[in-house]
This record gives structure tokens, C-alpha cells and sequence, in this order.
């Protein structure tokens, strides 16, 4: 009975651990869009995206980043550009929202 406590201890204090470090991971994520959240460019325009930071205290996370670009630059509308990172199994999305318009004067 006595190993069996200690082994429910050992475990208890392990899992314990492993959500300590979770939150910490989770709490310490830099995930944030280069330039604005909402842009507005003329149809037919090139534009290049700016993309996003991605990161854990100075590691680098972009390997985890998913970008889903729906904008059709030659139709007026408005569309957005959604980024997702995926990372110590939590999902962060972010979005920036493009307005093609027809004249921009």
C-alpha cells in the first residue's frame, strides 16, 4: 500500500509539472501581425503580404504557421488573410482583413 501512495504521489507531482510548463509555453507565445490588421488596396494591385511574428521567448516558431490567403486581387470585396500557429498543442489564429476596392481616390 505504501508503493502505491508514493507512485500516486510521483505521478500527482508529474502531471503537476507538465501543466507548469504547458501554461508557462503558453503564456510566453509572441504570435502578432507585421504591419495593420485592416488594409484597403485598388483591384489589380500587386500587394505583398506582411506577414506575422511568430516566436517563444527568442526561438523562432514560423515552422509552426499556416497561412489561408482567399483575397482574389483582381475582384472587388473584402477578404481576409487567417494565420494559424500550432504549437505545444494550442492553435493561435490571427487575421488581417484586405478591402479591394475599385478606386482608391
Amino acid at each position: 500500500m505504501k508503493k502505491i501512495n508514493v507512485l500516486i504521489s510521483i505521478l500527482s507531482l508529474i502531471c503537476i509539472c507538465a501543466l507548469v510548463v504547458l501554461f508557462t509555453i503558453n503564456q510566453n507565445v509572441t504570435f502578432e501581425l507585421n504591419g495593420e490588421d485592416n488594409i484597403t488596396i485598388e483591384v489589380n494591385t500587386n500587394y505583398i503580404d506582411e506577414g506575422v511574428t511568430a516566436r517563444i521567448f527568442n526561438k523562432d516558431l514560423m515552422d509552426y504557421v499556416q497561412i489561408k490567403d482567399k483575397v482574389d486581387y483582381g475582384k472587388v470585396g473584402t477578404y481576409n488573410i487567417n494565420y494559424y500557429l500550432t504549437y505545444a498543442g494550442k492553435v493561435y489564429m490571427l487575421t488581417r482583413t484586405v478591402n479591394v476596392v475599385d478606386n482608391m481616390e
